[in-house]
């Protein structure tokens, strides 16, 4: 949640920016992009990586020890998962 004041958070922006994105994005990458525009250390966005995963906003994938990451669609059967939960 952000106010006026500021910025949006990481988990946040890694969500944004993912969803802007053709498919699957390696995690190397997504850190590139976060150094290269932030403070944030690839630890910090590996670490909120894999928080987003748990919370299943995104996606994630293993190729040759590489992690690959995609925003989550959600589809019609996650929504009624979701509704019948309730």
């Amino acid at each position: 949640m952000t106010t006026p004041l500021t910025k949006p958070s990481l988990k946040d922006r890694l969500v944004n920016w993912l969803k802007k994105q053709d498919g699957w994005v390696s995690s190397g990458q997504i850190q590139r992009v976060v150094m290269d525009n932030t403070t944030y250390t690839p630890a910090n966005v590996a670490r909120r990586l894999r928080e987003l995963e748990n919370e299943t906003v995104i996606e994630v994938k293993y190729e040759k020890g590489h992690s690959w990451y995609k925003f989550k669609s959600i589809t019609s059967e996650d929504a009624v998962a979701f509704f019948n939960s309730l």
